[in-house]
């Protein structure tokens, strides 16, 4: 779990980096758009673990199983 100074500009960093979760309060307390904050690190948390699995945007596996 990524803990501390995650934002939606390095979200993805801290997810190609292993982590399976990430725990945030400053970023999306602190942004004029909350909602928007917290659905853009998700939005991160997302693609990421589709890579990991093999799945593309369209729901299909790739062909070698690794995105």
């Amino acid at each position: 779990v990524g803990i501390g100074g995650v934002t939606p500009w390095n979200a993805r960093d801290v997810f190609e980096a292993g982590a399976d979760g990430v725990a945030v309060r400053s970023a999306v307390a602190r942004s004029e758009d909350p909602e928007s904050t917290a659905r853009a690190i998700f939005a991160q948390s997302v693609a990421t673990a589709s890579r990991r699995r093999g799945i593309r945007s369209n729901g299909e596996r790739h062909a070698n199983g690794n995105g």
